[in-house]
């Protein structure tokens, strides 16, 4: 059942610096929570996080966002300043073709310790993420054109709040 269809245009960029446009209907949004290639460091937060008395998920671990909040908009609104986004590849998977786009997911920082009478303390990145929209580029490419310079990928991402530019600390190289 399908409640909000959410539809999102690309440019869809060629090797010969041409591209054309192409929408895609969002059917899942899923989150890879926390990931990266030093699994020593992910583990050693996540056991940080255990020792702090927090339930934690597993690592790897993948979470659902409702995917009507994916959006391509310059501004999103948010709850309050506790919010914050990183800088990450995005693959959009449209039947046998796989396209890279960049994006942030964004949660709700104040959010991020939860706790319940009957759970305690939780940490669960999943709801902090429902929080806030996901933003993604308007520009893609198809994974077989950057597959083999993956490694050479350089992604940024900054806010500007009240006129300065604030940089994400999350870099991927």
């Amino acid at each position: 059942m399908l409640l909000i269809e959410n539809v999102l245009t690309f440019n869809i960029w060629e090797k010969d610096g041409s591209f054309t446009s192409k929408s895609f209907s969002v059917k899942k949004l899923c989150f890879a929570r926390p990931c990266g290639r030093d699994l020593k460091a992910t583990r050693k937060f996540l056991d940080e996080k255990r020792a702090q008395g927090y339930q934690v998920h597993e690592n790897p671990d993948i979470c659902k966002k409702s995917g009507y909040l994916l959006t391509q908009e310059n501004v999103i609104e948010v709850q309050d300043p506790q919010t914050s986004g990183e800088v990450e590849y995005v693959a959009i998977m449209a039947g046998d073709e796989v396209f890279i786009s960049v994006g942030s997911d964004h949660n709700d920082r104040s959010l991020e310790a939860l706790w319940t009478e009957a759970l305690g303390k939780v940490y669960d990145s999943a709801k902090t993420k429902q929080m806030v929209p996901a933003v993604v580029a308007k520009d893609a490419w198809k994974y077989e054109d950057v597959k083999d310079h993956w490694d050479r990928l350089n992604l940024r991402s900054h806010i500007t709040l009240n006129g300065k530019k604030i940089f994400s600390k999350f870099y991927f190289r």
